[in-house]
C-alpha cells in the first residue's frame, strides 16, 4: 500500500491486555481510523443518544467501542459472536477454563449491578472478563464470560449504557 494509506485490517481480531487486534484502548480517533476497523461519527441507533464518534465496521461481529468527548478510545469492548483471547477464551468460557489461561487471574470482585469480574493485565493494560449471571457469592467455576472489556490506564468497568 503507499504511505499514508488505511492498514487493511486483520481478518481476524485477537483480544488482549489494551487491545482488540490493532485497535488500542488508548488511541485517538484519528489514530483509530487509521486501522481500517471503524466508521467515524454514526448516528446513534437510539433516539436521544449521541451520535457515535466511532463504530466498528459491521463485518466485526460481537464488538463494540466507547469513547471520550474527543472520539479517543476510552474502552472495547467483546461479547456474544466476538473475537476470542490467543488463548480461545470469549463468551461463554467458563470461570474455570479463564483460570486456566490466565493464572495470574485477579480475585473474582463485584462488578455492579449483582454481577462478578475478574481482570487479567499488565501494569496498564486490561482486560476484564464479565460474569454476567453470577456474583461474587454465587460464583462457581462453572459460571460463563458474559462480556470482555479491554482499556489501557484505568480498569475496565465492566458496563454498557443504553446509550
Amino acid at each position: 500500500a503507499p504511505p499514508g494509506a488505511p492498514r487493511r485490517a486483520p481478518a481476524k481480531l485477537v483480544v488482549e491486555p489494551g487491545a482488540i487486534g490493532p485497535a488500542r484502548g488508548d488511541m485517538s480517533k484519528a489514530e483509530a481510523l487509521a486501522t481500517g476497523l471503524f466508521k467515524a461519527d454514526v448516528p446513534a441507533p437510539v433516539e436521544g443518544c449521541e451520535p457515535y464518534p466511532l463504530q466498528w465496521k459491521k463485518k466485526y461481529k460481537g464488538v463494540d467501542v466507547l469513547t471520550r468527548d474527543d472520539g479517543s478510545i476510552v474502552s472495547l469492548g467483546a461479547f456474544k459472536g466476538g473475537p476470542r483471547t490467543a488463548k480461545g477464551i470469549g463468551y461463554g468460557s467458563t470461570l474455570a477454563e479463564v483460570t486456566k489461561a490466565y493464572p495470574n487471574l485477579s480475585p473474582v470482585v463485584d462488578a455492579g449491578f449483582g454481577q462478578a469480574g475478574a481482570f487479567e493485565f499488565t501494569d496498564t493494560e486490561y482486560i476484564g472478563f464479565l460474569f454476567g449471571e453470577a456474583t461474587v457469592s454465587s460464583i462457581k467455576q462453572s459460571s460463563k464470560v458474559t462480556f470482555m472489556e479491554v482499556t489501557v490506564g484505568d480498569k475496565p468497568e465492566l458496563m454498557r449504557s443504553g446509550c
